[in-house]
């Protein structure tokens, strides 16, 4: 911002979307909190930040991140009919695909 008016006239539309500094660990422990009580919903609220969770992070862990966001996915998909979640992990397997290429695990690629 030029100066402090500024920034002060933008915020009303600004902290519509203002998201706070994601900490990849806490997140990802309530991603995994969520996954094991069933709870897609509580999974997919986090998928909007799924990069930045993975930002950082091993390939082993994206991977995991990325099958997390998957399953629930299909487990809406389930409960739910819709095609936005029957449309999804499509491209979540796409990514899971690369990564596995990334870390040679050519065998779990499928054929």
């Amino acid at each position: 911002y030029c100066g402090a008016k500024c920034q002060k006239a933008a915020w009303k539309g600004h902290k519509k979307t203002c998201a706070p500094p994601l900490i990849a660990d806490e997140v990802h422990e309530k991603v995994v909190e969520a996954q094991e009580a069933g709870d897609w919903r509580g999974v997919l609220k986090w998928e909007g930040r799924m990069d930045e969770m993975m930002e950082g992070q091993s390939d082993a862990s994206c991977h995991i991140l990325l099958l997390q966001f998957s399953r629930a996915h299909y487990l809406g998909h389930a409960s739910t009919g819709s095609q936005h979640h029957a449309l999804s992990p499509t491209t979540l397997d796409k990514r899971i695909i690369e990564l596995l290429g990334n870390m040679e695990l050519f065998r779990d690629q499928g054929e």
